[in-house]
C-alpha cells in the first residue's frame, strides 16, 4: 500500500540541455530559426518583426497595425484569409507586444503550400481597409472603458507610467483618445517604414518536409522589403519613487502593486535576481505566498515578477486584499524583502526552490513550439547562445550570500513606487 501522507521523492536533474535551432538565411537576409522536432506532422511558421512600441511614430500605431494585418491584403478580403486558413484546418493570429508583433500559422505539414501565400501577403501587401480601422478603434475604446473599472488594470497602468514615464513606450498606456487620433495613414506609415527584412525572424518548429524552405524563400524571401530601422526610445521617468492613492468608488477589493525600475536580460545581474523574485514571490511556496495568503489570509493571490523587455526591465509586486486589510498587505510586503536583505535563506528552502526552477525550465523545453520559442527570444534579445547554460548554473550553484547581496541591492524600501487603488 501507497502512503498517500507522504510526499513522492525528489531528484536532482542531472542534464538540462537546450535542443539546437539550425539557422538559414532566406535570398532578402531574413534569418529563419528551424526546430526540427516531435513526431506528428504539424508545423508552426512564426513571422516575427521588431515593429512594435520602440519603432513607433504615434501612439498606438504599432498595435492597429498588428490587428489589422490579418483584415485583408491585395489579392484577398478579411473573409476569404479566413475561408482558406479554415479550409486547411489550420490557425492564424497577429499576436501584439512591447517590443515585437508576430504572425503566427500553425498547420498541417502538408499543407504549408496553401496556407504560406496567404501568410505572404499579410507581411508584404495588407490592404488595411478603412472600415476594419474604424472597427479596431471602437471594439478598444469600449474595451478600455471596461477595463478601466478594475482596479488591478489600473493599478498597472499608473505603476508603469510612473516606472518608465508616459513618453516612454514602456511607459505610455492606452487611451480613448490615442485611438481616435489612428488614422489609415499611420497604419500604413508604420508598416512601410517597421516590416522590414533587417527587423525581421522566422522561426519554424515542428516537422518540416523537403518543400518547407523553398517555399519560405518563394513567399516570405521575395515579398519581405529589404531594409532595416532602428528604436527610439525615450529617457526613463527620473523622479524620486513615492505612493500613490487612487479613489475607485464602490470596488469591493483594493488593488497593490510595488515595483522599481531594473533592466533586460543582458545585465550581469539578471540571472540572479530572477531566482531571488522567484524567492520573493514566484512560486506557490515563495515568501509572499506563504506569508499574505496562507499564514495572513489577506489575499488569494500575491506575486512577484520581473518583466524584462528588449532595452529595460521592472519588478514588482502585485496582490488585491481587502479594503480595510491594505496597510497591513503592504508591511508584509515589505517585511519579506527585510527578511531578504537581513538573513540567509536556508539551504532547505533554497534546495526546493532550485528543484522547482529546474522543473520550471524544463517546461520551458517541452516540446518543439516551446524550444522554439526559447531560440526566437535569445535571438531577438542578442543573447549568447550560452544564456541558457549560464541560467541553469545559477539556478543550481547560486549560494544564500549570493542571494541575501542581491536584495540588500535591489530590494530596499525607498526604490519602489507605490501604487494603491480602490474605494
Amino acid at each position: 500500500m501507497i502512503d498517500r501522507s507522504l510526499p513522492p521523492p525528489t531528484q536532482t536533474l542531472f542534464e538540462i540541455g537546450l535542443p539546437p535551432c539550425e539557422y538559414v538565411e532566406l535570398d532578402n537576409g531574413v534569418p529563419v530559426c528551424l526546430v526540427n522536432l516531435g513526431t506528428q506532422p504539424v508545423l508552426r511558421i512564426e513571422v516575427i518583426f521588431k515593429a512594435s512600441r520602440p519603432y513607433e511614430h504615434k501612439q498606438m500605431v504599432a498595435a492597429a497595425t498588428a490587428r489589422l494585418l490579418r483584415e485583408g491584403t491585395a489579392l484577398h478580403t478579411s473573409e476569404e484569409i479566413s475561408r482558406i486558413v479554415d479550409y486547411f484546418g489550420a490557425s492564424l493570429n497577429t499576436p501584439f507586444g512591447l517590443d515585437v508583433n508576430r504572425v503566427v500559422i500553425h498547420c498541417l505539414t502538408r499543407f504549408v503550400p496553401d496556407v504560406l501565400p496567404v501568410l505572404g501577403e499579410m507581411v508584404s501587401q495588407p490592404s488595411f481597409p478603412e472600415d476594419e480601422l474604424k472597427t479596431f478603434i471602437k471594439t478598444n475604446r469600449e474595451r478600455l472603458k471596461i477595463n478601466l473599472k478594475k482596479t488591478d488594470f489600473v493599478a498597472y497602468r499608473r505603476l508603469t507610467e510612473h516606472i518608465f514615464g508616459t513618453d516612454h513606450p514602456y511607459g505610455y498606456n492606452s487611451s480613448a483618445e490615442a485611438y481616435e487620433n489612428l488614422v489609415r495613414e499611420d497604419i500604413t506609415r508604420h508598416f512601410q517604414e517597421s516590416y522590414l527584412s533587417g527587423n525581421c525572424l522566422i522561426t519554424v518548429s515542428g516537422k518540416p518536409d523537403l518543400r518547407t524552405l523553398p517555399l519560405l524563400n518563394n513567399y516570405l524571401g521575395s515579398q519581405i522589403q529589404i531594409g532595416i530601422k532602428d528604436p527610439v526610445l525615450s529617457n526613463p521617468n527620473a523622479a524620486p519613487p513615492r505612493r500613490e492613492y487612487i479613489n475607485q468608488a464602490g470596488a469591493r477589493q483594493t488593488a497593490i502593486r510595488i515595483g522599481r525600475k531594473m533592466f533586460s536580460r543582458k545585465h550581469p545581474d539578471f540571472h540572479g535576481m530572477e531566482i531571488l523574485t522567484h524567492l520573493l514571490g514566484g512560486y506557490f511556496g515563495s515568501r509572499l505566498m506563504v506569508n499574505l495568503r496562507e499564514e495572513k489570509g489577506l489575499t488569494y493571490n500575491v506575486q512577484a515578477s520581473l518583466d524584462t523587455y528588449i532595452h529595460d526591465g521592472y519588478l514588482y509586486v502585485g496582490a488585491e486584499v481587502g479594503n480595510a486589510k491594505v496597510d497591513l498587505a503592504i508591511s508584509e510586503i515589505y517585511r519579506e524583502m527585510d527578511r531578504l536583505r537581513d538573513e540567509p535563506v536556508g539551504e532547505e528552502e533554497l534546495q526546493m526552490l532550485r528543484t522547482y526552477m529546474q522543473g520550471s525550465i524544463l517546461n520551458l523545453i517541452d516540446g518543439p513550439f516551446s524550444v522554439s520559442d526559447v531560440h526566437k527570444w535569445l535571438n531577438i534579445e542578442g543573447l549568447g547562445a550560452d544564456f541558457f547554460d549560464k541560467f541553469i548554473y545559477t539556478v543550481r550553484h547560486i549560494t544564500p550570500q549570493d542571494l541575501q547581496a542581491l536584495a540588500c541591492k535591489y530590494l530596499r524600501r525607498e526604490d519602489f513606487w507605490e501604487v494603491i487603488v480602490g474605494p
